[in-house]
């Protein structure tokens, strides 16, 4: 079966696979779809956090915001059968997958698979129950990426008021279609401006200089949820949190079992109309793309979701 091969930094090539015998807990899946991630994936491509190559999703989370269909169960499996239609993390770029039971969850019938890429759901799902102890507090969101955007919808859902720091004008006029009360183009200069405003702030971004920000925003005994990936020691100022006694929040899932009810949480917000991935989706792209789809996000040319249908 044909599966994507990170050969070396910027370079992706279509390699053959042979996939071993199922194990215990374990699921053989067709896969129909698998969502690009922006934040690790790009830093894979560029070299920034493995040096041993050549990489596929079977060795690294190069690839690994999955959806399919399952083909065959292993030894033991009763929770899953032939048929149904599963989104996982895990391997994602190739043809059939060896997923692990505890890292998928059924998709609801009533959702397609763009709307049902479960990983970034259970992401955006765990900054929202963080938020939920604030309900009601203003928020400024830095970010209106796929991520920043998916939260848009739930915190207006939650009756948030939002401000949004994007400078891309398609996200931000997205971001305002979405629900952001005010969406600010040139965060760069806002500083002053939002000096301690805001009792919540959530980074989306992965910007160093918009973690800066929202410490700048926060006001006494704020909030500070880190929704983005830093793969790199950042330099920050931290005199803010402690003056202001700021609290920081890591929205990380850090094991299987919370994965799985975040992920089941991310498809019921779907399901209920809170959540739509669909409506971000910029790119569709075939597995033998995939070094174009990179080539695009390493420039930095314009997108939002980018998926793949191997």
């Amino acid at each position: 079966m044909k599966c994507a091969v990170l050969e070396k930094p910027n370079k992706i090539s279509i390699g053959e696979k042979q996939l071993s015998a199922l194990q215990e807990g374990q699921l053989r899946v067709k896969v129909e779809l698998a969502g690009i991630c922006s934040a690790t994936e790009l830093h894979y491509y560029r070299g920034e956090l493995e040096n041993h190559f050549p990489l596929d999703s079977f060795n690294s989370y190069f690839g690994h915001e999955g959806c399919g269909t399952v083909l065959e169960v292993g030894p033991s499996v009763t929770a899953f059968s032939p048929g149904d239609r599963v989104t996982y993390l895990g391997p994602s770029y190739t043809e059939e997958s060896i997923v692990s039971t505890s890292r998928a969850v059924k998709i609801p019938s009533a959702l397609d698979f763009e709307q049902a890429i479960g990983e970034p759901l259970a992401v955006v799902a765990n900054t929202l129950d963080h938020y939920s102890h604030w309900l009601g507090q203003e928020v400024l969101l830095t970010g209106a990426g796929s991520m920043g955007l998916l939260l848009v919808q739930g915190l207006r859902s939650a009756g948030a008021r939002v401000t949004v720091c994007e400078p891309h004008p398609k996200r931000a006029e997205l971001a305002r279609e979405l629900g952001a009360e005010r969406v600010i183009t040139k965060p760069d200069t806002a500083g002053d401006e939002l000096a301690e405003r805001f009792a919540v702030a959530i980074e989306a971004s992965g910007a160093t200089s918009a973690l800066a920000l929202c410490s700048t925003a926060l006001a006494a005994n704020g909030v500070l949820i880190i929704h983005s990936f830093f793969p790199k020691p950042v330099q920050l100022d931290m005199l803010p949190w402690h003056c202001k006694q700021v609290t920081v929040i890591n929205s990380h899932i850090p094991t299987d079992q919370e994965l799985r009810g975040k992920m089941e949480k991310g498809l019921k917000l779907t399901q209920q109309g809170i959540l739509d991935m669909s409506r971000l989706v910029t790119h569709r792209w075939r597995l033998d793309e995939l070094d174009k789809a990179f080539g695009l996000l390493d420039k930095a040319g314009f997108s939002i979701k980018m998926v793949v249908r191997p």
